[in-house]
């Protein structure tokens, strides 16, 4: 089944849809069991202004194509700068499946993708005004303009700038999925440098750096510049003379930019899954949170709440789909005041799940952890948290659509039996711990370990197998139910 979205951008030219088809083509004749290739075309250009002079003007243009494939349970990846055609294209994506070959080499446990309908169409961001169309000279007029007004006031230094991007991206996956974005981000701002006995003071608008969004030439026009340029200067020079902030406790007004900025360092860099996990460490660090606390930890007061939301119309972070080819949706992240949702997807999820369920079984590990107590609660600890990780997509609205919960289950259903099968049908006992240790009647330890294998196929079946009947039953019901309200008479 395939899924249709909007139509795909006409900015989004075929040659950039032949380019990733080739890539994925090649990485599947070279082996691949998925692969999925992305080619973007970014513009940019930037200019800036100081003191009544431009004094800076950059246009660029890049190119790139990124190619995933999939070799057994191992990935590979590869990308390529500028590609001239489809011959580089195909290139690269032999070279993605021969990386996941060389990782192959030391598998993994065994990965299944979560089965979602692959989407062909696209998205476009809303420009009403073309930035690349608004004249040179209109720009710097009014970059010049406004630092010259806060110069004029009195202030030491006066600049401005403005940046506008457009991207165009084409992605195809091997899974069918065809699909084209268009995006169009713009902004501008300016601030100023004032001067006194032993002190500089600086104001900005309409933030640090400016203000963006995935909108048109028409985002700058609103944010009027000239009407705030001489408030701005005056406001720098009275911080000079201003008295000192007093000390204490008091209820305190945080503005917008500042308020976004606290967000996007306290709750949206900590909530990132890779950084929780310790996969990512940046200059930043990782994150300080813990995934046993998802659920309980408090951020804030009951009156806190925060949605990580793609969808917003004009938003910088406002995007179609993302770059797995999933469409965008809105979550929640702290719900009245507790921490309840990750950045992560579910393909992330399930895969931490399925590396806990068989590196804990790891006859050496598991033996282990049965002898060392620290050994066996950490143990207990990873099946917790890669738990809670795995059922999320599935308790949190947002993350999967009825199929694709559907979809999620059954895959993880298949992934995880192998293990209990292994373990029934082994010809000896795997673990050493339950040679010697007492048993109910004259068991063998062989029999003691099939006796398990049967245990675990059927408490998680039973479990899988229960929450998919019941997912099942839920879709089934949506399916049925009338499309909107009846009229009435």
């Amino acid at each position: 089944m395939v899924s249709r979205a909007n139509d795909i951008p006409a900015a989004v030219e075929p040659a950039a849809f032949d380019a990733a088809t080739a890539a994925v083509e090649a990485a599947l004749a070279a082996g691949a069991r998925y692969a999925d290739a992305r080619l973007v075309d970014r513009r940019h250009e930037s200019m800036t202004a100081r003191d009544g002079d431009v004094r800076s003007l950059s246009q660029t243009t890049a190119a790139g194509l990124g190619v995933r494939a999939l070799v057994g349970s191992s990935w590979g990846f590869a990308a390529l700068g500028d590609p001239a055609g489809d011959a580089d294209a195909r290139r690269t994506g032999e070279r993605a499946t021969a990386i996941a070959r060389a990782s192959a080499a030391v598998p993994g446990p065994p990965m299944e993708l979560v089965a979602v309908p692959p989407t062909v169409g696209g998205w476009s961001s809303e420009c009403l005004e073309d930035p690349f169309a608004v004249p040179l000279s209109e720009k710097g007029d009014l970059l010049t303009s406004v630092t010259t007004t806060m110069k004029a006031a009195g202030v030491a230094v006066a600049e401005a700038l403005h940046q506008a991007w457009d991207t165009r991206t084409a992605f195809v996956s091997s899974e069918g999925a065809r699909i084209g974005q268009h995006v169009r981000e713009t902004g501008a701002g300016m601030h100023c440098l004032t001067v006194g006995e032993g002190e500089t003071q600086r104001r900005s608008y309409p933030a640090f750096r400016g203000q963006y969004g995935t909108r048109g030439w028409e985002l700058v026009r609103e944010l009027d510049l000239p009407g705030h340029a001489e408030r701005i200067a005056a406001e720098a020079q009275e911080l000079l003379t201003a008295p000192l902030c007093p000390s204490g406790e008091t209820t305190l007004l945080l503005g917008g930019e500042q308020m976004s900025l606290q967000i996007h360092e306290s709750v949206g860099h900590a909530i990132e899954l890779d950084r929780i996990l310790g996969w990512e460490a940046a200059f930043a660090g990782t994150s300080w949170l813990d995934l046993g606390q998802l659920g309980s930890l408090r951020f804030g007061s009951e009156l806190m709440n925060i949605t990580i939301d793609p969808t917003i119309p004009g938003a910088l972070g406002s995007f179609g789909f993302d770059d797995e080819g999933s469409p965008a949706v809105a979550r929640d992240a702290v719900r009245e005041g507790r921490w309840v949702g990750v950045l992560a997807n579910p393909p992330v999820a399930l895969a931490i799940w399925l590396v806990v369920w068989y590196a804990t079984h790891i006859p050496a590990f598991y033996d282990y952890a049965l002898r060392h107590e620290w050994a066996l609660g950490f143990e207990h600890l990873a099946f917790l948290i890669s738990g809670l990780v795995f059922w999320w997509p599935e308790i949190v609205s947002g993350y999967l659509s009825p199929v694709g919960k559907v979809s999620y289950l059954a895959i993880a259903f298949l992934a995880i039996s192998p293990l209990s099968l292994f373990i029934y049908l082994a010809n000896s006992p795997l673990y050493s711990f339950y040679e010697h240790t007492p048993k109910l009647g004259d068991i063998s330890a062989l029999a003691d370990q099939q006796i398990a294998g049967v245990a675990m196929a059927i408490e998680s079946n039973v479990v899988l197998l229960t929450v998919i009947a019941f997912a099942l039953l839920r879709l089934l019901s949506d399916e049925a139910a009338p499309d909107g309200p009846a009229d009435v008479v």
